[in-house]
Parts: structure tokens; sequence; C-alpha cells
């Protein structure tokens, strides 16, 4: 009996030695983002978000979760908080006790549902790594909504059509992006040297002209199409190196996973 009481007092010693090393100081923490909380809804509206993330990136510690809140306010804005739920998902859920949060099965498609899997999730980490009463620390500040001011974009002669598909057309010589209506018409958006090829204007070009068509939808119920033409002289690997870009598998959601591909 007694020897079964030792090994329960080490277990226990380990355990809390354990909740200590999450975090060092949970409760400073946990202050740390209550007053972040409370300062950002009379801060400056465009520094609301940083407000946040400097005050409340530290309860975190996963590092996976962390960067992904540094990441916050470089994200394109309708991608924020399902970008924030993936990344923390991926980093705690295997870690978190049962029952675990339902954004461990699977991130919802609607925005508002994102939000209720969003709370639910961070609930369940600030208890993970914080304890019970900093967590009540940081749940008792009350949810403001605060209107972040965006930029207002220069209007564009097609700017009234709602869906366009952007054509990407490879040549010897260059590599062109232009937006096709539905009319019929097309706007010419990018014209890039061959031998000056950067994925990154075409790859930005592409993500404002989702985050403009699907402003608020993670998953749109409509395929997201790109038509790739490319003259039949063209090289292969720069082909391939120019529909890997157009793709994009790297953020959040893929640009344009319906890709018809066709030569000239």
């Amino acid at each position: 009996m007694r020897r079964v009481a030792a090994i329960a007092i080490v277990i226990a010693a380990c355990s809390q030695h354990e909740s200590r090393a999450r975090l060092p100081d949970p409760m400073e923490a946990a202050r740390r983002c209550a007053k972040a909380l409370n300062d950002a809804s009379t801060s400056d509206p465009a520094l609301h978000q940083r407000t946040i993330v400097d005050g409340c990136r530290e309860t975190i510690v996963e590092p996976v979760c962390r960067d992904a809140w540094g990441a916050y306010a470089t994200t394109p804005p309708a991608e924020r908080a399902h970008y924030l739920l993936v990344k923390c998902a991926e980093a705690y859920c295997a870690k978190l006790p049962e029952p675990r949060p339902q954004a461990c099965l699977g991130i919802a498609d609607r925005a508002d549902a994102v939000l209720v899997q969003g709370r639910e999730l961070w609930h369940a980490i600030h208890l993970f790594d914080l304890g019970k009463d900093a967590t009540a620390l940081i749940e008792a500040v009350p949810e403001r909504v605060v209107q972040v001011p965006t930029p207002t974009p220069t209007p564009l002669p097609s700017q009234s059509v709602s869906w366009r598909i952007p054509l990407v057309t490879i040549t010897t010589d260059a590599v062109t992006l232009e937006w096709r209506a539905p009319d019929g018409g097309t706007e010419r958006a990018l014209a890039i040297p061959l031998a000056q090829f950067d994925c990154k204007p075409l790859r930005d070009a592409l993500a404002n002209e989702v985050v403009r068509t699907w402003p608020n939808t993670v998953r749109p119920t409509r395929s997201k199409q790109l038509l790739l033409v490319a003259d039949k002289d063209a090289i292969y690997e720069t082909v391939l190196k120019v529909w890997k870009c157009a793709e994009d598998r790297t953020g959040v959601r893929q640009l344009y996973p319906d890709v018809t591909f066709s030569t000239q």
C-alpha cells in the first residue's frame, strides 16, 4: 500500500511539473491578454488586431499555433479566422484531452460556424496551456465587435462583374494574365517577361480576385476555374512552374483548383 501511495505521489508531482512547464506564469500571461482585449476596443481600429495579437500570442504554447497568431495580421482578412483555426487545430488536437473540440473532427465551411468552432477551440487550448483560473480571466472580458477599415480598391472597368475567369497565357517570351468576363470580354491584368518571371505578382493578383469574388467564404460552392494556355514551343518546365504558381497549394485554401490546360 505504501508503495502504491508513493507511486501516486510521484505521478501527481510529475503532472504538476508538466502543467507548470506549459507556461511558467499563466496568470500573468492571461492578465496581459485580458488587458489587450480591453485595450483593443478603445484603440485605433486599424491597430485592433495587432493589439490583440501582441497581447495574447504568448498565452499559446505550441509553436505552430503561436506562429499563426504572429502571421494573423498579414493574412488576407477573409481567411484569418479559418487560417488560425486550421493551424491551431493542427498544433493542438493530438494533445488535447477528450472530449476534443469539434474543430478537431473537421473545419466548418461557413464563416459563422468557423467562429463558433474557434471559440470552443480557444477555450480548450487555454484550459490546456493556462489552467482554469487563467482561462476564466481571459474569458471574463466581454466580446466587442470592432469594425476594422479596409482600403477601397481602385475600380476596374469590369469591377461590376461578380464572376471572372482568369486566363494565364505562356508564350516563348512572356506570361500574361487576363480576366475573362461572362460577356466574353477580356481585361489585361499582368504581363511578365519570361526571363524575369516571378510567381508573386501572379499569385497576388489571383489571390486578390479570390478575396474580391468570395469575400466571406472559405470553400465556395462554385468551382474556381482557371484557363492555362501555353504556346506549343513553350518549355515544359516553365509551363509546370507557372501552373503550380497559379494553383497555389501553399495557403489556407487552394486558389484555383479547377485548371483547364490547352496549347496553341
